[in-house]
């Protein structure tokens, strides 16, 4: 059968495909390189294959899902901590540096600002480094600056620091995605909206903060406590691996398989079988098997046609019967 379609010619159609992926990657990223060719080797025969979001669904929710929810949490009560903080802090900045309304609703406004112009860096430095390393900055640097607002010596370095905070807190939603590339399917919309619940949690914190020390003490002190929590989840969070959806888009399948391996592992669970592969690749696996399958069944009804005849035009059958009614 000429027209069969052999494994042999899979490899090479992949790699056409990968490589125009691979012009707009990061060429700087050696992982990426051999990533692609890792899944380039794979056979269209052998379907033996998984993908992240497979694995995931398949060691379920475990101890490596509660442990990353108390992190999303904290992380997220720290964001509304924050925001908090604006409607304690305003009124008692304003009594200190004699502020007139404008420049007291400057300083919650300061921090909106920084939001905005935090989004587009974050969003561009997280595509390009991976989430882990985007939040990991981001919450080392709301801490640092509102440690470092609780010294300002004046009302415009206490505008900086505000908005410095703000800048850094746009990153705090990318925690909610990086959280949600950890769950299972059945368990993740639950799961998000469950993590609401710590947004609450550090509201009533912070009001209860600012009920202990504003009395007797002033709001300086109150944003240096109300960086406690953050102190707290930087350590935790540097043990947690990257996301494993982040770095198999990025060619690293080992890098993703590792971080796979460190989720079984906790959850005391086994990967799936087979060899782990990206989303696209799969899908040019899937589509290339029915391709062939489609082409061998085209080429077995061609050999029956010819072997047994038809009615087709110009078939051996039709210029026999034509003879015929000529006779």
């Amino acid at each position: 059968m000429d027209a069969e379609v052999t494994s042999s010619s899979f490899p090479e159609d992949v790699r056409e495909s990968d490589e125009r992926q691979s012009m707009s990657a990061d060429t700087s990223n050696g992982r990426d390189e051999e990533g692609k060719k890792d899944e380039e080797e794979t056979d269209v025969h052998d379907l033996d294959v998984f993908t992240v979001g497979e694995a995931i669904d398949h060691m379920g929710f475990g101890i490596f899902q509660v442990k990353l929810s108390l992190f999303a949490g904290m992380i997220w009560m720290v964001d509304a901590m924050e925001m908090m903080l604006m409607s304690i802090l305003s009124p008692a900045a304003k009594c200190y540096f004699h502020l007139s309304a404008a420049q007291t609703a400057l300083i919650t406004t300061v921090v909106f600002i920084g939001v905005f112009c935090g989004v587009i860096p974050y969003g561009m430095i997280m595509d390009k480094f991976g989430r882990h390393r985007g939040i990991l900055l981001a919450t080392i640097f709301i801490g640092v600056y509102g440690m470092l607002s609780s010294f300002s010596p004046s009302y415009y370095w206490l505008l900086i620091m505000r908005f410095m905070v703000g800048f850094n807190i746009s990153a705090a939603s990318q925690t909610i995605t990086y959280y949600a590339e950890f769950l299972p399917t059945k368990n993740r919309s639950s799961c998000v909206i469950m993590i609401e619940v710590f947004w609450a949690i550090g509201t009533v914190f912070e009001t209860l903060l600012a009920m202990v020390i504003m009395p007797s003490l002033d709001w300086r002190w109150l944003l240096a406590f109300g960086t406690l929590p953050i102190l707290i989840s930087v350590p935790i969070f540097w043990f947690f691996p990257e996301s494993p959806i982040f770095q198999i888009g990025r060619g690293d399948v080992d890098g993703a398989l590792k971080t796979l391996k460190i989720v079984a592992k906790s959850n005391n669970k086994t990967l799936p079988s087979g060899r782990l592969v990206s989303n696209e690749t799969k899908q040019r696996l899937m589509a290339l098997a029915m391709k062939e399958s489609s082409q061998y069944h085209d080429d077995t009804s061609s050999d029956f046609e010819r072997e047994l005849g038809s009615d087709r035009e110009g078939s051996p059958m039709v210029e026999v019967r034509e003879r015929e009614r000529e006779r």
